[in-house]
């Protein structure tokens, strides 16, 4: 190769070399730059704290506990930069009130929005072990009683101690339990609740229940101090305790004692007596 030729080559390259020097280091500042931006200007930085849904949790309990997450020290400060704040956040759900959260951010305001779902309890719960009575619900008032939730999970709380709520007796409660019913059983059970509501002025009488985990599928109304009536948690619960409520009306009127209980879980083939 001519050396002119040569000399202009490596010109070239030179002028090549320095080009990509120049791209790397202006990718580089962009880098630097959005990365000073994100984690250490206030840009991001959270000025507000909003809670959205909270009836029966105090929305001030929900709010300080926020605003100790997104104060508390974090690597480079994320836990008060709105694009990362929703990571510990989630620690919010540990109030035993709290379903679910759902988090929020206005970025121009730099707000942060956290919407709290609360659990919704459908009974109060007593445990009972062999017999003998756990009474949790006969505790002092500041002490958390369990309750049954919508989504068949038990909780403890203590802000439902004004709440009017049918209480279940928990027999052969399984330790370490969360989930004790099924969604089929949770509907079988709120379809009767809501027929007798109807049926009778709930605010005056108490509901009683007894579940036994020995018999998984079995519920025990416990209808007044005469007798119970034993059911099955199925589609037809409310049928079967309209057959054995009428069948208790009718023995009543024909002066027929009914000393112990209605069987109605076998209904609509049979139903026992005694």
């Amino acid at each position: 190769m001519p050396h002119k030729y040569r000399t202009k080559y490596l010109k070239q390259q030179r002028r090549r070399k320095l080009k990509n020097k120049m791209i790397f280091f202006l990718i580089l500042v962009c880098f630097g730059g959005l990365a000073y931006l994100l984690l250490f200007s206030d840009i991001f930085q959270i000025k507000k704290i909003e809670v959205l849904g909270a009836n029966r949790v105090p929305e001030i309990l929900v709010y300080n506990k926020a605003k100790d997450i997104v104060e508390s020290e974090s690597f480079l400060s994320i836990n008060n930069n709105l694009l990362f704040a929703n990571i510990n956040l989630k620690q919010i759900m540990t109030l035993a009130d709290i379903d679910k959260i759902n988090i929020s951010k206005n970025y121009f305001s730099r707000t942060l929005r956290i919407r709290v779902f609360e659990k919704e309890p459908i009974a109060k719960i007593v445990i009972e072990k062999q017999g003998i009575g756990l009474l949790l619900l006969e505790t002092k008032a500041s002490e958390k009683v369990w309750y049954l939730s919508e989504d068949g999970k038990v909780f403890q709380s203590d802000l439902l101690a004004k709440t009017i709520l049918p209480k279940i007796y928990f027999i052969n409660f399984p330790e370490k339990t969360q989930v004790v019913w099924d969604d089929f059983k949770i509907l079988s059970f709120k379809n009767l609740m809501n027929h007798l509501k109807e049926e009778i002025r709930f605010e005056e009488r108490s509901l009683d229940f007894s579940y036994s985990f020995n018999r998984p599928s079995a519920i025990t109304y416990h209808f007044d101090e005469k007798f119970d009536i034993f059911l099955t948690l199925n589609k037809d619960i409310v049928e079967a305790y309209k057959t054995a409520h009428t069948f208790a009306n009718k023995e009543v009127e024909n002066k027929t004692a009914i000393f112990k209980y209605i069987d109605a879980r076998y209904y609509p083939e049979k139903l026992y007596y005694k």
